[in-house]
């Protein structure tokens, strides 16, 4: 996967190709940033048209998907789906548990804690982070 952003687009934005056998997981949006519009896309799935005039941009180089990590808290779709990884786990204690398992140091709360972390950074990793 790979994001991609392009700037406002009232009129003549080329929208992207999609193949006949793509999934919506192959190309959605992440949400918006001071106007721009961030996507990821499966490129073996979907090809961007030429949108020059809306300053489309592909983010592949190790520089650019550092720039992106600044933004990732605006992009509100996927900071859902962020939230959503979260409440499963948050789902599996009450709050004083948690806090009592914090308290304790518990090492399998530390664990389960750098587990659902991993998760995370897995998924950012495979939208193209």
């Amino acid at each position: 996967m790979i994001v991609f952003s392009y700037k406002d687009a009232a009129e003549n934005y080329k929208m992207p190709t999609r193949a006949a056998d793509s999934t919506p997981d192959d190309y959605f949006h992440l949400g918006d940033h001071d106007g721009v519009h961030y996507f990821s896309y499966n490129p073996d799935k979907v090809t961007l048209s030429d949108n020059i005039k809306h300053e489309q941009k592909e983010y592949k180089t190790t520089e650019e998907k550092a720039a992106l990590q600044a933004i990732i808290p605006s992009l509100i779709y996927l900071q859902a789906k962020i939230m959503g990884m979260k409440n499963d786990f948050m789902s599996q204690y009450d709050q004083f548990t948690m806090l009592r398992l914090a308290a304790n140091s518990n090492a399998a709360f530390k664990t389960a804690i750098n587990a659902k972390d991993t998760e995370i950074n897995n998924y950012l990793t495979s939208l193209g982070f």
